[in-house]
């Protein structure tokens, strides 16, 4: 997911999420989307259109967003997870082709938090103690853990994803088969009948959550005025600092300064809405490392056991013996399932805090 500190973006946090968009009612016949269309409209954008305003969505208003999108439907977002699953199966030379590079905005005025990497930390349990205090009074998360996760996520608001989080969610809804994801990989040894129906079972299922997580980040924009079309994002569609998921700001995102909607931008909001998830999923500082690992995982499988040990470290306390190999001086080992061969660990260097 990227090239700095772990990749949180493609290992973003990944929920069960509705197949539909929620409370829209359907149209019983979709419009011709061609008449309003911009004349250069890439044709899977033409499809997808229709299907969201079956669901509900204003045909007209959708139109008006994909011309202005001004970007083609890309496979390497659905070839990316197709990767990550089934690398190894493809061929050792499989790999994705890159999407070029554009120039991803960044909301109106947006500055980092703090420096990067875990002198950010730090500088952010300090700088900000009062704001990490209030979110632990009301939800019962540590400063320290709150800390990491923003290390983690997006290097303390270095790194807010390398896309636009509109189109990396609507390519990956309208890529609902091999041959559209295919398109993304190069290298690749053609699929057997077995793993291509493996394939085509992930693919679709991909494709529905990124669909539905499109009609949530559509929601989320529309509701609270914010241009959709400017939201940098992981290639998943996180946003933000805390890198959620659309559907989860909408389930656990916080204005918490009362400004009128969420903005995962500021650090606020998004220190509350990580305490605000954790809390909603069981998280407590009583809980055993066990238990507390567990409900990490719901945020992200990719980095639970780092995030943990880092919060050790960084509130200055012994790191548990099950926590070890991920701190600083820890063996350096691979740990992600052997499903997803391309991912590894960082060297541990990069998160030393002493």
């Amino acid at each position: 997911m990227k090239r700095h500190i772990l990749s949180a973006g493609v290992f973003c946090l990944v929920f069960l999420t509705p197949l539909l968009c929620l409370g829209q009612d359907p149209h019983t016949t979709a419009p011709d989307m061609r008449e309003n269309a911009h004349p250069s409209m890439d044709p899977h954008w033409l499809s997808l259109i229709s299907r969201l305003a079956e669901d509900g969505m204003d045909a007209v208003r959708m139109t008006q967003v994909f011309s202005d999108l001004a970007l083609p439907w890309s496979p390497f977002f659905m070839a990316s997870k197709i990767l990550e699953l089934y690398g190894t199966r493809l061929g050792a030379d499989a790999q994705t082709i890159f999407l070029p590079d554009n120039e991803i905005p960044r909301p109106p005025g947006y500055m980092p938090l703090t420096t990067r990497g875990v002198d950010g930390a730090k500088a952010l349990l300090t700088e900000h103690a009062l704001l990490l205090a209030e979110a632990r009074k009301r939800y019962g998360t540590p400063p320290s853990l709150i800390a990491a996760v923003l290390l983690l996520e997006s290097d303390m608001g270095h790194e807010l994803g390398d896309s636009l989080a509109f189109h990396a969610l609507a390519s990956m809804a309208a890529a609902n088969s091999p041959e559209l994801a295919l398109q993304g990989i190069e290298g690749y040894e053609p699929p057997s009948p077995a793993l291509r129906k493996e394939m085509e079972k992930s693919i679709r299922e991909h494709a529905a959550k990124a669909y539905a997580e499109l009609c949530a980040l559509i929601r989320y924009c529309e509701t609270n005025g914010i241009d959709m079309l400017r939201l940098p994002g992981s290639i998943s569609g996180a946003i933000g600092l805390c890198q959620f998921m659309p559907s989860n700001i909408e389930a656990y995102g916080v204005d918490s300064n009362n400004k009128g909607f969420i903005d995962l931008f500021d650090l606020a909001d998004a220190a509350h809405s990580i305490g605000n998830f954790l809390k909603a999923q069981g998280f407590a500082e009583k809980l055993s490392v066990k238990k507390q690992l567990d409900v990490l995982r719901k945020y992200s499988d990719a980095y639970a056991e780092l995030a943990l040990g880092m919060s050790y470290q960084l509130a200055g306390r012994p790191v548990p013996a099950e926590l070890r190999m991920f701190a600083a001086g820890g063996a350096r080992k691979a740990w992600w399932p052997k499903t997803r061969p391309a991912y590894r660990l960082p060297p541990l260097r990069t998160y030393r805090t002493d």
